[in-house]
Formats: structure tokens, sequence, C-alpha cells
């Protein structure tokens, strides 16, 4: 494993504007056949907010593996005005897996580490968001699904553990992905296991001023559930009501686990949903942590977590949702069918 770090500290911009904190994501594929919901592996995937001196920004990435489908991705998020602009800083992360072989293959879970990255003075960061890129590794010996199609090479795994923190160091953050990969009960409806897979992962992180950071111990917010059955939120309030508190995420993790004896860990999945929406009340935030996937995927439990941070802010803060478009293209389904073109990718400027 090797860290590559592409950190980049600008300038403090001493203006009036509105300062943006990341407060998680809601992907949730659209496509339904034959009145079930279309799940898919987990390809490139990303969402974050990137904001500078000049611009705020949600980034959006959702590749859906071989068959085409759309989706409006979700960023929660809040914010206060301040005059002090603190860019994002992007933190990026390289590695390789290698599945182990046996009756159930699955790769042992990585947690790739970058090295520590130094912030501002004065400053402690939170979570911007994330993305993902993966590249099945082609050579002598080694299986890769990969498939190529008009718009590129189209990856894919299935995912038993998952996961993005950001971690707070003396003199800075250290950025952490964590994943654990296999195969589904059903051998992935005929779909190979790649043998290696190549990643770089980018986590975002917004610093924050000291003078910000609560003292009050944030709400645990964990969940363990099935994927069979919608997410549930709890709701989580600051210990400060007077309007200028809110809360910062610093990680997200899901894990499947073994069900009904089914040792291939990997499923298909419809949905994620990771963060907090605003609940109308202020200062309190309805808490999401939850992936899903239709009757069609075998059974599976898991368990997940959101971690939060309470920021107390210079100035009333306000929450929101921003809402990027995807499609891809695929067999038997086109975009322009559905008024959409086909673009896994999208951006949209605050």
């Amino acid at each position: 494993m090797r860290s590559l770090i592409s950190a980049t500290l600008l300038a403090v911009c001493a203006v009036a504007s509105n300062v943006v904190t990341y407060q998680g994501f809601d992907y949730d594929w659209r496509r339904k056949m034959v009145g079930f919901e279309t799940p898919h592996r987990i390809g490139n995937i990303a969402n974050y907010i990137n904001q500078t001196e000049d611009a705020t920004t949600a980034h959006y990435t959702f590749a859906p593996g071989v068959n085409g489908d759309y989706v409006f991705p979700k960023t929660w998020y809040s914010q206060h005005t301040s005059d002090t602009i603190m860019p994002t800083i992007p933190i990026q992360i390289t590695w390789k897996d290698h599945v182990e072989g046996g009756k159930y293959p699955k790769t042992n879970v990585t947690n790739a580490l970058s090295s520590l990255v130094s912030l501002p003075a004065g400053t402690l960061g939170v979570l911007a968001g994330w993305e993902l890129d993966m590249e099945c590794v082609e050579g002598p010996g080694l299986t890769c699904n990969g498939h190529s199609t008009k718009g590129g090479k189209v990856e894919g795994i299935w995912p038993y553990k998952f996961g993005v923190a950001v971690q707070q160091k003396p003199n800075g953050v250290v950025a952490e992905f964590t994943l654990g990969r296999g195969w589904t009960p059903e051998h992935g409806g005929g779909k190979a296991l790649s043998t290696e897979m190549q990643y770089t992962a980018t986590i975002y992180v917004q610093p924050v001023p000291q003078a910000s950071w609560s003292s009050a111990k944030a709400p645990q917010v964990t969940s363990s559930s099935d994927l069979h059955e919608a997410p549930q939120s709890q709701k989580v309030c600051t210990s400060n009501t007077n309007g200028n508190a809110t809360f910062a995420i610093t990680g997200f993790n899901f894990e499947l686990i073994e069900t009904n004896n089914k040792q291939d860990l990997g499923r298909y999945i419809e949905s994620l949903k990771f963060g907090i929406a605003p609940s109308g009340a202020a200062g309190c935030f309805d808490a999401w942590t939850g992936l899903t996937a239709p009757l069609t995927v075998v059974e599976s439990k898991y368990t997940g977590e959101l971690l939060l941070q309470e920021l107390n802010m210079p100035s009333p803060v306000t929450q929101g949702a921003v809402n990027g478009t995807i499609c891809v293209n695929g067999p038997y389904f086109h975009c322009a069918n559905h008024g959409l073109k086909n673009d896994a990718s999208d951006a949209v400027r605050f």
C-alpha cells in the first residue's frame, strides 16, 4: 500500500460569504424491471463538496456497472455566513487488494491510510466528501471483470465492508478508507470476481476554526438492519439551541453480516444513505445510516455507523440539500428515453 497526498493549502479569503458544511449523501437507483428495482455493483462513486475562494460546488459520480440506470444523488449540507473561507483539501490514497481463494473467495479488509496532512493554523478537519475510482488489474492468472463499452471500461465490486473517516491528530489529519469485497451467494449472477483491484480514493477535508469545535459529546448514530428493509432515521440534536450550532461528519461505514449461513458476503446494492437531513427543529436532524437491495438479491443483515462532530458557528446556520443528475446507458436502456444525457458524473454549483 502506498499513499499519495494531494493537499494544497490555499490562502484564506477574507470576504463575507456563505460557508458550507458537508452533511452526507443519498444515492438511490431509479430504474425498475418487471416491477423490481435494479441493483448494481459499486463502481466509481463520488459525493463531495469542493469549496474555493471563487465557488462552492457539489460533485457526484455513480457508475452502475454493466446495466444502465439513472439516479438523482443528493448531498445534505448546512451553511452560515463568515468573513473567512478555507478551501477544501483533497487527500488522495492509492492501494491494491487481492482475492484470497477457497470456497468463499474474498479480500481481507484494507484500512488504507494517508500520511499526516497539515491544516491551516488554528483549525481542525471534518469530512467534505469522498471519491473512489477503481480498475481491475490484468495479467497472467488474474481474472479481470472489467467490460469495455463505448463509454469506456466498466468496473464494479461487491463490498462487504466500506467506510471513510477523517482522524484528528495533534498536527493535522489522517484520512482513512476501509474496504473489503467478495462474491455474492449466486456468484454475481454469472459475473466473475476480479482477482485484483487498483483503487484511488480521494477524501475531501474541510478545515474548521478550532473556536467552532464544540466540546459536547456528539450523539452515537448506529444501525443494525436488513438490506430488504427500508432504513429508519434517528433524531439527533445539538447541545446548543441558539441557532448557530450544527453537526459535521467525520466518517461513516457499513458492514454486511453473514446471514442464513450464506458465507459469500458480497451483495448487489440498490441505495446508499448516510448523513443528516433537516428535521424542521433548530439544531435537530434526521440521521440516516442505511443501504438497501431489492427482494431479488439474497438477504443480508448489516451494521452502519455515522460519526458526527458538533460545531458552534459564528452566525446562524441553515440546512438544505442539493441534487445532481446521473444517467448511464446500458443494454435495453437509453437515457434519452428519460430525457436525460448519458453521463456518470455531475457537478452542481451553489
